[in-house]
């Protein structure tokens, strides 16, 4: 791998994007993500899935709806059975879900909100059979609900 600004060790980019998580630096979190999930060698699904998990976060932060949703979809895809990012996994689907939902929704664009609303209805259920007891999924479950 050739060296760039994170050097040659793509977990200097993963460490570099924690960090700007952290700080709320999305769009420089964003480019250390990006550096370390393309990263041809060196790192593991388990950990890819993690950068995908994280650069989903700096997307809803960032009002990228689809964006999240792909990155989402892409630490599934990476490692669907982690017990360590599961629950978060489908929490934060569920709030980037939502988050779309009322921005269409708030735009004047109603039904279009609809399919996000019942989606993020859908994730956070999934979220809620990980850990029933979970008090943010609960609170997020009545958001959607109101929602509708």
């Amino acid at each position: 791998m050739k060296p760039g600004i994170f050097g040659s060790d793509p977990y200097q980019a993963y460490q570099q994007m924690v960090a700007l998580v952290q700080q709320q630096r999305w769009a420089e979190a964003l480019t250390a993500g990006r550096t370390f999930v393309n990263a041809p060698l060196f790192v593991s699904a388990r950990d890819r899935a993690q950068g995908y998990y994280l650069m989903g976060i700096c997307y809803n932060e960032l009002a990228q709806y689809a964006d999240a949703e792909k990155m989402y979809e892409e630490a599934a895809r990476n490692d669907a059975d982690n017990p360590e990012i599961s629950l978060a996994l489908w929490y934060n689907r569920a709030r980037n879900q939502y988050r779309w939902g009322i921005s269409l929704y708030n735009s004047g664009k109603q039904s279009e909100s609809q399919p996000h609303f019942h989606q993020a209805m859908n994730y956070a259920l999934k979220a809620r059979t990980i850990d029933p007891d979970d008090s943010d999924t609960q609170h997020l479950i009545a958001l959607i609900q109101h929602a509708h």
